[in-house]
């Protein structure tokens, strides 16, 4: 922005685009009386905004996605229209505490609070006037930044932090406490359609979600001391006879980084409850102890099913567990010596391997028989030098991508290794040194 339009007293909107270098705003920039809109998104170098920002009294929308704010200006409560704010900063002194952000009743849309660990006393968190009384939020981020020494006085304030009802989306990050208050997972949540919970490293217990109704896409990362899913996952402690489906709407459900999960228990007569019956992503990343026992037995709509970084998780997937499979993406499992382990649902048209370093064969038998793209790489033990990879028999396969250590292409070209049909047209064979 040119530095003459700071000096018009009418101007409305001031946009800073990503070029902007500078880590602070000029302090003129709050001799706009007239100003409604601040735009800074992605100004990354941006660390501070103007300290007499409240003397915009007239501001509506105030977008600093993207930045990297060390603090917010003091007195943001004076800025009573203001509408849009990516996320506010809770400071240590009064000027930018947590009262200053009860008092903006207009919020609406998202909203992000960050370094909550700067609160020291929980109660000066207004039970009544924290999150309640903005109606018009409909997505809330809770963050902490660092450790908290008190995972007692964590759970306390979380707890005043409640949305009202009508919230769609709700991440929570770098949660302290060791269990989740009341609220989170509450079914009231009747609009609560995405929610992340990420690095919640002390909580011992997953909240219970299953009863959220139109839950649709829920990541799970970074629960240390979680070594169980169970029962409280999918109701708390409601009854199976009094609750409803579990995750009757949810589509895309992830779990990454569980160092410590162990068991993944289902719920008795789970075909005929319908846990997860919409249930069409399933993402296991990074979950070293979980065994291939713990699998869901019946996943009805499932069509994308991604493997990585689960060295026991050898998943013996059956066609009659995940009739509808389309997807499957398998990436550093270190124990996978051989595949497939069994026959693969034939509705699988695509699979993608990496990164597999033990897996040293592929199987003659268990290929999907719509099998339309195969991409294998990294996989360093893996060779088709005097060894048959029986592609010739995938007859619907159009599309072949396969690289790695030991991989000769010309060795492809000998009768049998690939497909004889007309709808094979893409060939990817190359090696890696």
């Amino acid at each position: 922005m040119p530095k003459s339009a700071l000096l018009n007293s009418n101007l409305a909107v001031a946009r800073f685009y990503w070029k902007f270098k500078a880590s602070k705003l000029p302090e003129t920039i709050c001799n706009l009386p007239d100003l409604r809109t601040l735009s800074l998104s992605y100004c990354g170098r941006l660390s501070r905004l103007p300290k007499s920002m409240a003397r915009l009294t007239n501001l509506r929308h105030v977008n600093i996605e993207g930045t990297y704010l060390e603090e917010m200006p003091p007195q943001m409560s004076a800025l009573k229209f203001l509408e849009k704010l990516s996320y506010f900063i809770v400071g240590k002194d009064s000027g930018s505490s947590i009262e200053e952000l009860e008092k903006l009743s207009n919020l609406r849309g998202s909203l992000g609070i960050k370094r909550l660990e700067n609160i020291v006393n929980v109660e000066d968190v207004s039970v009544a006037n924290a999150l309640m009384d903005k109606k018009y939020l409909t997505g809330l981020s809770l963050e902490w930044d660092n450790d908290v020494d008190d995972s007692h006085k964590a759970k306390r304030l979380l707890e005043r932090l409640e949305p009202r009802i009508n919230v769609e989306e709700l991440a929570i990050a770098n949660y302290g406490g060791t269990s989740f208050p009341d609220w989170v997972g509450r079914d009231l949540f009747c609009r609560l359609g995405i929610m992340k919970l990420k690095n919640c490293r002390y909580c011992y217990l997953l909240p219970p979600l299953g009863q959220l109704p139109s839950l649709k896409e829920l990541c799970v990362e970074g629960f240390d001391m979680v070594e169980r899913i169970g029962h409280e996952f999918y109701c708390g402690g409601s009854s199976s006879n009094s609750m409803t489906r579990p995750f009757k709407s949810l589509e895309v459900l992830k779990f990454s980084y569980m160092s410590s999960w162990e068991e993944w228990l289902l719920m008795e007569g789970e075909q005929e409850v319908g846990a997860f019956p919409k249930l069409r992503q399933l993402e296991l990343k990074n979950c070293p102890k979980l065994s291939a026992a713990c699998l869901p037995d019946y996943l009805p709509s499932l069509n994308t099913l991604v493997i990585s970084g689960c060295k026991r998780l050898l998943a013996s997937l059956q066609a009659d567990q995940l009739p509808t499979l389309e997807v499957l993406e398998l990436s550093d499992c270190q124990e996978v010596e051989s595949f497939p382990g069994g026959r693969l649902p034939s509705t699988i048209h695509t699979i993608r391997i990496s990164r597999c370093r033990k897996l040293v064969s592929l199987l003659e038998e268990g290929w999907p028989s719509n099998l339309k793209s195969l991409s294998i790489g990294g996989c360093d033990k893996l060779s088709n030098i005097n060894m048959q990879w029986n592609l010739g028999m995938l007859t619907s396969l159009t599309s072949l991508k396969i690289s790695g250590q030991n991989v000769a292409p010309d060795s492809f070209l000998e009768e049998g290794q690939l497909p004889i049909t007309p709808h094979f047209s893409h060939s990817f064979l190359y090696s890696q040194s």
